[in-house]
């Protein structure tokens, strides 16, 4: 069998070009690096003007952690065009990082206007550790846990299997 190799994998840019450097997603530690994507990661989240059903709106979750780390170790976010990566350790150890984790990963996943989606699968041990992280994140709206919705299509296709 064949196993995909880290240098098998072509990153894709912004403009769904292929990255000549051929580089990973930067790992994001320092506050002020995370507060500068506010405006164009996140800058969805934050208007009024994007409705979910445009697909602006939509995000990919992941949270990663060993044994050894007390809350999240890295958080994976992606939208349409981008992936980050936050290492949460770094980022939630200082005041400064607190509060841009709460001012964007906080607001994305809150989603107080109900037009986000943040899709994740088997999340509910993410956001556990996530709000160990990040001690002021409060609610979640935005999270869609596609674990919760698999069982609810095995018996549709088993109730149905003939209808499309």
């Amino acid at each position: 069998e064949k196993y995909i190799q880290y240098e098998n994998i072509t990153f894709v840019n912004a403009n769904n070009n292929n990255n000549n450097n051929n580089e990973p997603p930067q790992l994001i530690s320092k506050p002020d690096q995370l507060l500068q994507l506010q405006s164009s990661f996140f800058s969805s989240t934050f208007s009024q003007t994007n409705s979910v059903q445009s697909n602006n709106n939509l995000f990919g979750m992941d949270a990663e952690w060993d044994e050894e780390t007390n809350g999240v170790a890295v958080l994976q976010i992606s939208n349409r065009q981008q992936v980050i990566l936050l290492d949460m350790k770094a980022l939630s150890c200082t005041k400064e990082g607190q509060e841009a984790l709460e001012r964007t990963v906080g607001a994305l996943l809150d989603d107080v206007n109900h037009e986000t989606k943040v899709i994740g699968f088997s999340c509910g041990q993410d956001l556990s550790r996530l709000r160990i992280s990040i001690p002021n994140l409060s609610m979640t709206r935005a999270v869609v846990d596609l674990q919760t919705m698999l069982p609810v299509k095995i018996y549709l296709d088993c109730a149905y299997p003939f209808q499309t």
